[in-house]
Parts: structure tokens; C-alpha cells; sequence
């Protein structure tokens, strides 16, 4: 049996046979594979490689034959749909927008451009289809679909395409074109994931599910406990609101104006679903897609108390948004414990890491916290080394980070996954300080 993963190698390898194919390269590729994974269970990779190589020459007939190939394509396929089903799915690293040289942004030698393009022709190709077929409820999904991805992914294609959307948007209030699309490509990953669970909903619910205007998802229905209409007096227009002002705090360098937007986006979208609202659905929100612009202003906004010291405040944000969404889709339970470590409060982060102690086996953000409240409490040093011995069977990684001299790497990405060097990252950079503060915490390190 063949690993399910490529190496370097063979994705080289591959990139090298659609070359000689005539085919578009390996980004636009798994674009395509993107716009299948959302809706089309039948597309397989038999499947999305015959609509790739379909209409080149007899090349393509030697392409089919190599089975060589064709076991490396199922399992580009194979595992493209995975990181995408598990919300792991990574862009091309480093490739950030040039706001200096607009144009040259959507060139074919952009490997996020070519991506955008393979999500394009996909969705569209499975438009086309269903429209053929006269599959009324397919070709409202794949409408939908395509309305979500023309404001948060196809704006990478063309730059008029870009300059199109920003014209009609209501981003012009708050900043620049080049902004809009910084803005855009620090999204895409998330968009991405709401692309995904889109069209999960679309299809599992019905395309008849209602919509924000924004197209940012969906109003979860399914479940009885979850009420599918939003609170009496709801108007989409305001959490467009919210949201405009989470980009323009994203954009502030300023802690104290970043506060201060963060604090009104929180106001407002408390305000807009009223106090029977929160009764109501204490444990529901980020479920109800109405919620969500208010959740990502509540977590940013715990974020920035923290940054400005204004650590009772952040505490009290965090666990609001642990209250309001136990399931934390924003991830609050990781940031936590080293907020109440900088505070001095070890017992308590100890009571609150193993409230979680089921994600103890994988998440290094939990399991070196809970080695390092161990250390600061001089817990016994069999314990001690036990706890040191599984955060780093979490990831592996960690260890050396903290113990870096100088800056540390930036992440390829704004996301991560258990075991992998963004999340050594990003806890590195969350708790390097606290590891470095407390005596003897280094030590207890070295050999890991």
C-alpha cells in the first residue's frame, strides 16, 4: 500500500508530468480539486484528472497510461480532500499580496491567482452541469457558491474582477483597494474553511437555508436546539458593520484607537442580538451564523486587552466566549492559560487545562502549559518530566523555539495542526516570555 502523503519528490515529480501534459500547473490543479470537494462526492480523481488532461492531445492518452501517474494524482486528490474536510488545507507559504505592484499580482506565475482559477473552473464547471441536467437544487447550491467565492477568492483571478468587488462593496468606507486585498489574502484560509462548511450546509439542509447578505455562511438549521431564525429586529446591514469595524481594527497599529474600534464592534453586535438573544442561546453561538461577527470581535477584543496589559479584562472576554460557545470554534481555550500564567494564577490554569484533559494526547498548546504550571507549582519532578515527556510527543518542535536566542520564524500561514511548526509557532511566540520568566523552566527543557 502506497503512503497516503507526498513527499517533495513526488509533488515534483507530478508538477513535472502535467507540465509535459500541457496542463495548468500544480496550484491550479488543486484549486480544482477544492471546488469537487465541496459538493461533488462522484468526483473522484479518475474523475478531476480525465476534465484536466481531457482535451489535450493523444500526450494526454500516455498520461492516463502511466499508472505511475495515476496512483500519484489519487493521492494528491486523496489527500487535498482530507486537509480540506479537516480544515488543514495550506495555501502556497509566503505568497502575500504586493500592494506596490497591483498588477502583477494576477499573473500566471502567482500560485494563488492559478488557485483561484482552478476553484473558478470547477464551480463553474459543476454549474454548467447541473444546469444541463436540470438539477434545480444543484444549481442553487453551486449560484450560492460562487456569490461566496467571487467576493472572497476570485478577487485574486483578475484585477478587474478585484477592482469590480471593491467598487460595489462597502469596504470603500474604510480603506484602499491594495488594503481591501491584504485584508482578503490574510482571510483566504478561513474563507476557505467557510467555502467547505458552506457547502456541507448547502447540501446536508437544503439549498433553501437562509443566507447573510455578506455571504460570510450560513444559518444552522438542522439541529432542533438551535433556532434557525435570528432574534426579532435583526438587520443584516449592522454585523456589516461589526465586521467593517474588525478590518479597520486589523488594520490599526495603535492599541489604544485598535481598543477602542474593537470595543464598539462588541457593543454593537451585543446591542443588535439583544439580551434575549445571549439567554436564549448561551451555548449555541458561533452555531448561528448571526453570532459570528460579534464572536471574532469578542476574541480580538481579549486579544488586545491582553496586548495592552489589561489582562481582568481579556479574562473576562475569554471566558465569555468559552460560555457562549463551549465547542470555542475560535479557540480561546488555547490563548487562556497564558494569560492566567502571567497573572500568577497557576492553580488556576492547572483546573482550567484539565477541564480539557481529553486534547492533552495532541494539543502542544495545552500539554507544554500544563508541564510549565507544573514546574512553576515545584510539583514533584517524576510528575514534572511525565507531563514534559507528552507535550513533546504533542510536538516536537517546541522545545527548541523556546529555547531560541534572537527572533523566531514566522508561520507559512495564519493556521495550524496539532504536530505541525506553525503551532510550535505560535505557542512559542504566545509563551516564550513566560518560559524565559520563570526560574529553572528553560532547564527542565533541555534534552527534549
Amino acid at each position: 500500500m502506497s503512503k497516503a502523503r507526498l513527499s517533495g519528490a513526488e509533488i515534483r515529480e507530478l508538477k513535472q508530468i502535467l507540465a509535459r501534459a500541457g496542463a495548468v500547473d500544480l496550484h491550479f490543479t488543486k484549486g480544482l480539486i477544492t471546488a469537487f470537494t465541496c459538493v461533488d462526492s462522484s468526483a473522484n480523481a479518475d474523475f478531476i484528472y480525465h476534465m484536466l488532461l481531457g482535451d489535450k492531445t493523444s500526450l494526454a492518452d500516455d498520461i492516463y497510461d502511466n499508472t505511475n501517474f495515476v496512483d500519484l494524482f489519487d493521492r494528491l486528490t486523496t489527500q487535498t480532500m482530507d486537509e480540506l474536510y479537516e480544515y488543514r488545507y495550506k495555501l502556497p507559504p509566503k505568497t502575500q499580496f504586493d500592494v506596490a505592484n497591483f498588477d502583477q499580482n494576477f499573473g500566471d506565475e502567482n500560485p494563488i491567482a492559478n488557485w483561484a482559477k482552478g476553484v473558478h473552473t470547477g464551480l463553474s464547471f459543476c454549474l454548467g452541469r447541473a444546469e444541463a441536467e436540470d438539477q434545480v437544487e444543484l444549481v442553487d447550491v453551486y449560484q450560492r457558491l460562487l456569490a461566496f467565492a467571487c467576493e472572497s477568492i476570485f478577487v485574486f483571478i483578475d484585477a478587474d474582477v478585484a477592482r469590480a468587488v471593491y467598487d460595489n462593496s462597502s469596504w470603500k468606507e474604510i480603506m484602499t483597494l491594495p488594503e481591501m486585498m491584504v485584508q482578503a489574502r490574510r482571510r483566504l484560509p478561513s474563507n476557505i474553511k467557510e467555502l467547505i462548511e458552506m457547502a456541507y450546509i448547502l447540501v446536508t439542509d437544503g439549498p433553501d437555508v437562509e443566507w447573510g447578505d455578506d455571504f460570510s455562511g450560513l444559518i444552522a438549521g438542522a439541529d432542533d436546539n438551535m433556532p434557525p431564525q435570528p432574534p426579532e429586529g435583526f438587520e443584516s446591514e449592522t454585523l456589516g458593520i461589526v465586521d467593517q469595524l474588525l478590518q479597520e481594527s486589523e488594520l490599526e497599529r495603535d492599541k489604544k484607537r485598535r481598543i477602542q474600534l474593537l470595543e464598539q464592534a462588541v457593543n454593537l453586535g451585543r446591542a443588535q442580538l439583544g439580551a434575549d438573544f445571549f439567554d436564549d442561546n448561551v451555548g449555541f453561538f458561533w452555531g448561528l451564523i448571526e453570532t459570528r461577527p460579534f464572536m471574532r470581535a469578542l476574541v480580538n477584543l481579549a486579544d488586545a486587552y491582553r496586548q495592552a496589559h489589561m489582562r481582568d479584562k481579556s479574562l473576562v472576554c475569554y471566558r465569555e466566549c468559552l460560555q457562549l460557545c463551549p465547542s470555542d470554534n475560535l479557540g480561546a481555550r488555547y490563548l487562556l492559560p497564558a494569560l492566567l500564567m502571567e497573572m500568577g494564577r497557576y492553580d488556576e490554569t492547572l483546573s482550567f487545562i484539565d477541564e480539557y484533559s481529553d486534547e492533552l494526547s495532541y494539543s502542544a498548546f495545552l500539554a507544554y502549559s500544563r508541564a510549565l504550571c507544573l514546574i512553576a507549582l515545584q510539583t514533584k519532578p517524576a510528575i514534572i518530566n511525565k507531563a514534559l515527556r507528552q507535550a513533546y510527543g504533542c510536538n516536537a518542535g517546541v522545545p527548541d523555539l523556546l529555547l531560541l536566542e534572537g527572533d523566531l520564524p514566522q508561520p507559512d500561514s495564519p493556521y495550524c495542526a496539532a504536530g505541525d511548526s506553525n503551532e510550535a509557532i505560535f505557542y512559542a511566540v504566545e509563551n516564550r516570555m513566560l518560559w524565559r520568566n520563570l526560574t529553572g523552566a528553560l532547564a527542565q527543557l533541555k534534552g527534549y
